[in-house]
């Protein structure tokens, strides 16, 4: 598409039917890099394809995901590129090579939303365990993990300084999470979690 402003100074969109091209499966998902320089696509062959933005010509095929890539994101400097599946898992990967940096168990079930805070490489993700948290991309560490939705987390968005993440649910709600200036001891975050996990696994046995 390309812009043209019409008399009344509104704003059209022109297709460009020649910068158009077909990939071998059912796209799920794209992202554009900030950088300007491709465009990130999730397939259903549990594959991401990165294009060339200005030519669409392929530059690389990310491979590692065992379901289906719901959700992608890049971070503002372009160097990461996340992505969220139905295999529960996040993967991290370098947009110079295309390896994997990291894979992180992030959900109990299918990672629905991922998003980059703007500015940074930490990472917010939500799924449908009904679970948002919280990534630090760098040391590949779980910041914090927040429970509100009763059920499925399926959109995710963010504020522009990142002061707030607003999502929506199957249950019918919109939540909205503040960031605060509170110090968090992650050590104290990694007990909680465990004391949950406990907690759940026991009330499966019951």
């Amino acid at each position: 598409f390309e812009f043209t402003k019409g008399s009344s100074s509104s704003v059209k969109l022109l297709e460009q039917t020649e910068r158009s091209t077909e990939l071998p499966d059912e796209l799920l998902a794209v992202a554009y890099s900030p950088n300007s320089k491709y465009i990130n696509v999730a397939l259903l062959n549990h594959t991401v394809v990165v294009l060339f933005e200005d030519s669409l010509k392929f530059y690389l095929s990310l491979y590692g995901h065992r379901l289906p890539v719901m959700t992608l994101d890049v971070s503002d400097d372009s160097q990461l590129i996340a992505s969220g599946s139905a295999d529960k898992n996040v993967r991290l990967w370098s947009t110079q090579f295309g390896n994997c940096l990291r894979s992180l168990k992030a959900h109990n079930e299918s990672v629905m939303q991922v998003r980059f805070l703007p500015g940074t490489h930490y990472l917010a993700t939500a799924g449908r365990d009904h679970m948002l948290k919280l990534w630090d991309c760098d040391s590949y560490e779980v910041i914090s993990t927040l429970a509100g939705h009763a059920t499925e987390i399926l959109a995710m968005a963010l504020s522009q300084d990142a002061a707030f993440i607003i999502t929506a649910g199957n249950d019918k709600q919109i939540r909205m999470w503040k960031r605060t200036q509170e110090q968090l001891f992650l050590s104290e975050e990694r007990a909680k979690e465990l004391e949950d996990q406990f907690e759940q696994e026991v009330e499966r046995e019951d």
